[in-house]
């Protein structure tokens, strides 16, 4: 393994992160470092799995193989966005088979974590693929949508953890941070979709409130989905703590993270706090996963303590 492989250096224009919402870099990857990759997926399937998704993990040995190529991206993407990255948040494979399909929306779990998906970049790399037409993701881009829904791009602009339901030529926008209805567009947000056609080693980089969904197909593929946050965001314990039950449910599934997020708040006695003050106790727990009574009886207090915390 070379763990200072050359970095890239893209010709695309990076500033349309902030007004696409993502950019398509041709052969990110090169073979050596796929096959490493495709070695390292294999393997992952003994690793510690996250109950809410078909995931698993990048091994922490590899990441020196990207890091320097993700590191100056995100630089690149610093200089001509507002979009702020400095921090590696792990990588997971995503192995989507025959015919599975994931619809509308803004990603959930991130947001639940971090509470800022404008800082946020997910470095989505196809690793395997049987047809570049086929199994790529489809996007919204933001132009697009603001131009057509300018009040509701609004709304949702820097968000996560959002569904948009099609039913009809109407499109329902739910937070399941809220459990709340945001509103309904007079249209199918398909419409407005772009489906950036992938093969391995080519690079989707997106944003992190971009709004995607997956393309129905009759071929697989494996990708790596990296993820990058500001070392400096503030994350509100208060905020992580109340929601929907959709929400809560995600959390009680990933309890483990949850509860060394928790466990890093009450060593720093703190209910708000910098992403990297948060990490750096996060790393040192090795505290074993509660059973999903004990997280929930502790979520629920800690509800109760925050309810009127300003």
């Amino acid at each position: 393994m070379n763990p200072t492989a050359t970095a890239v250096r893209p010709t695309v224009d990076l500033k349309a992160i902030e007004t696409r919402g993502f950019a398509v870099i041709r052969n990110f990857l090169n073979q050596e470092e796929l096959n490493i990759l495709l070695n390292d997926y294999n393997e992952s399937k003994n690793r510690a799995q996250n109950a809410n998704y078909p995931i698993t993990y990048l091994g922490p040995e590899v990441f020196p193989l990207l890091r320097e190529k993700i590191m100056e991206l995100s630089e690149a993407v610093g200089k001509v966005t507002s979009t702020c990255v400095d921090s590696d948040q792990g990588g997971i494979y995503f192995s989507v088979k025959k015919g599975i399909k994931f619809d509308w929306h803004q990603d959930h779990e991130s947001f639940f974590m971090n509470q800022n998906h404008t800082d946020y970049l997910n470095f989505y790399t196809i690793i395997l693929k049987e047809k570049p037409e086929e199994a790529n993701l489809h996007v919204i881009p933001f132009d697009k949508f603001k131009a057509k829904s300018p009040e509701y791009f609004e709304r949702v602009v820097g968000g996560g953890a959002i569904r948009y339901e099609v039913h009809n030529n109407e499109t329902r926008i739910i937070s399941d941070e809220t459990g709340k209805k945001i509103g309904t567009l007079p249209y199918d947000i398909g419409t407005l979709a772009e489906t950036p056609q992938l093969n391995a080693g080519d690079l989707l980089l997106l944003r992190g409130d971009l709004i995607h969904s997956t393309q129905i197909a009759d071929s697989a593929r494996v990708a790596l989905s990296v993820r990058m946050a500001n070392s400096k965001n503030r994350i509100s314990l208060k905020k992580m703590v109340n929601g929907s039950k959709a929400k809560r449910i995600t959390m009680t599934n990933n309890r483990q993270v949850y509860t060394k997020i928790f466990n890093a708040f009450e060593q720093l006695n703190a209910v708000e706090s910098t992403y990297s003050e948060l990490i750096a106790k996060f790393n040192l727990d090795q505290s074993p996963a509660p059973s999903k009574f004990k997280f929930l009886l502790r979520l629920f207090k800690l509800r109760l303590q925050l309810i009127f915390q300003s």
